[in-house]
C-alpha cells in the first residue's frame, strides 16, 4: 500500500490528536526525511517539527478533527492558525531562527 494512501486510511475523525499526529509523524519519516538527517517530532510546544540540527526548519499545528479550533475554508482565524502564526515569529524573532521556511496547519 502507498504510504499516503495507508496515512488517509489510519487519520479517523474519532482519533485523538495524539494518535493523528503520530501517523502523520510517521508518514513523514517514511516519505524519506529520516533516511536524510531530519527529525520529525514534537519539539518543545509544537505538535510537529521538521529539522536538521537541532534548527527547525518546518512546524506542523495539528488538532483533533472535529474540534472548533481548526482552521476550515470558511473561516482562517481559529486557534490553529493562531498558534501557528505565533510559533513561526517565536522561532524568526525571539530565536533568531532563519531555516524556518513552513509553518503548516490542516484544515477540516
Amino acid at each position: 500500500m502507498l504510504q499516503s494512501a495507508k496515512l488517509k486510511e489510519n487519520l479517523a475523525i474519532d482519533n485523538t490528536e495524539e494518535t493523528n499526529k503520530n501517523y502523520i509523524r510517521d508518514f513523514l519519516r517514511h516519505v524519506g526525511f529520516d533516511n536524510q538527517g531530519y527529525y520529525v517530532d514534537p519539539r518543545e510546544r509544537y505538535d510537529l517539527a521538521i529539522g536538521k540540527n537541532n534548527s527547525n526548519r518546518i512546524l506542523i499545528e495539528t488538532k483533533k478533527f472535529d474540534t472548533q479550533e481548526m482552521i476550515t475554508k470558511d473561516d482562517l482565524n481559529r486557534k490553529a492558525l493562531q498558534e501557528t502564526i505565533l510559533y513561526f515569529m517565536r522561532e524568526r524573532v525571539t530565536n533568531h531562527n532563519n531555516q524556518l521556511t513552513y509553518s503548516i496547519a490542516g484544515y477540516r
